[in-house]
């Protein structure tokens, strides 16, 4: 498992985040800051779509599966084994 990015814009994203969120043990894992990131890009994009009510559904839908790999992420972490761990991940 790799713990360093090499993507600029993550870099440069990673740097503006709260001390808050970059001292949680969890950023560690470059899994995490990576699905984090992923939010914040979708998010963009979503914005960028307009406000089409065709797309109301589908916008709500991406958003809430992709924010869901963080916190899936988070849960598994948190497992007290190895076997739970992998399961959630």
């Amino acid at each position: 498992m790799t713990t360093e990015s090499t993507d600029s814009a993550l870099l440069e994203w990673e740097r503006r985040q709260h001390a808050v969120i970059t001292g949680d043990p969890l950023w560690r894992l470059n899994c995490y800051r990576e699905a984090l990131y992923l939010v914040d890009v979708i998010r963009d994009d979503v914005r960028e779509f307009g406000r089409s009510a065709a797309l109301v559904t589908a916008e709500e839908q991406l958003l809430t599966s992709v924010a869901s790999i963080a916190a899936n992420i988070a849960e598994g972490y948190r497992r007290p084994s190895m076997a739970d761990r992998v399961r959630f991940l």
